[in-house]
């Protein structure tokens, strides 16, 4: 991967999303919304209204920002994956190397350099299954790695401004239950910056996830998932969600209002009842051509792509790449 000159300051249009430059997405300049606290009793009388008739499951519906993104395309690609058992690719672990060096950077404002092999050292001092697969890399393949994750985040360290330590938290554990604990979802985003509970009021929090791969439609579906996760929980919204993509130092944003809230929530109705039918099998899962047929596990099977290659030669889905991507080395 490589870093794109962080020098311009225009917005950009990549598939079909606006993107911000980092001056405009932390832009201090900007007023803060009044925060609305009864938002949140609000948007979650409108949550339990919606999944009443879901309490008393004999075991809980979990909802993500990934399985809410999934059940928004392909229904029978969102199935497959949950039925594979997670391993961890390099393009995984390139993005939790990344969000740990991130962190430390933010923290101690230390050269990328440094923030990856204190990044690393921690990882093989928890010893989990990632230690293990980073320790089962050769020594050219580890090299190049780290090299990687060291070009992603050099230049967000020295573009982005110095924060006090009280000022940001990072992998910040979100969680809402509803219809009696039978619903619940959750989240955890990589960085806060400001308070989700500031006392001026105001809402000040911007709630952020670092992206080490190329800009996906599907991104948008998730920060405003966390948009809803966030307000649920502290009981006021933050002021921006937004996805940052390393590589090219810019983020699709969106301001938190009341409108975009009650769409989510109306979004976790519908995928939530989708999934108790796909569970309980009252229905078959949906096909839809998208970009995740590029690693559907189920892609030799689908019935869409068997129809769309008698009907003519195959246009591949659009917008393939991302996190995903098998050429994340290039």
């Amino acid at each position: 991967m490589t870093t794109t000159d962080t020098t311009m300051t225009t917005t950009e249009e990549s598939d079909d999303l606006e993107l911000v430059t980092t001056e405009e997405l932390l832009d201090r300049s900007l007023p803060r919304p009044v925060a609305n606290e009864e938002l949140s009793k609000k948007l979650r009388l409108v949550l339990e209204e919606g999944l009443a008739d879901l309490e008393g499951r004999r075991k809980p519906l979990r909802i993500s920002k990934a399985r809410l993104a999934e059940a928004e395309g392909c229904e029978a690609f969102a199935e497959a994956r949950r039925e594979e058992r997670f391993s961890w690719s390099e393009p995984a672990a390139l993005g939790s190397l990344v969000d740990k060096a991130i962190t430390i950077g933010l923290a101690k404002r230390s050269s990328a350099e440094a923030c990856v092999e204190e990044a690393i050292s921690e990882i093989r001092r928890e010893g989990k299954d990632l230690a293990r697969f980073l320790g089962s890399l050769g020594p050219v393949t580890r090299e190049l790695f780290k090299t990687n994750a060291i070009e992603l985040i050099s230049q967000l360290l020295h573009s982005w401004p110095r924060f006090p330590l009280t000022n940001f938290q990072s992998q910040v554990a979100m969680h809402a239950y509803l219809a009696g604990g039978s619903v619940v979802l959750s989240g955890t985003p990589d960085l806060v910056l400001g308070s989700l509970y500031s006392p001026d009021g105001l809402s000040r929090a911007l709630v952020l996830d670092w992206k080490s791969g190329q800009v996906r439609p599907e991104h948008r579906v998730e920060q405003r998932f966390y948009a809803l996760l966030a307000t649920l929980q502290a009981r006021r919204s933050p002021w921006r969600v937004a996805t940052y993509y390393l590589a090219r130092q810019r983020s699709i944003v969106d301001e938190v209002n009341e409108g975009m809230l009650f769409q989510v929530a109306d979004q976790v109705i519908e995928v939530a009842h989708a999934l108790d039918d796909l569970g309980a099998k009252r229905r078959p899962a949906r096909y839809l051509l998208g970009a995740s047929c590029a690693w559907c596990p189920i892609a030799s099977v689908c019935p869409e792509r068997t129809r769309e290659d008698a009907s003519g030669p195959a246009q591949g889905p659009p917008g393939v790449g991302g996190d995903a991507s098998s050429t994340w080395l290039t």
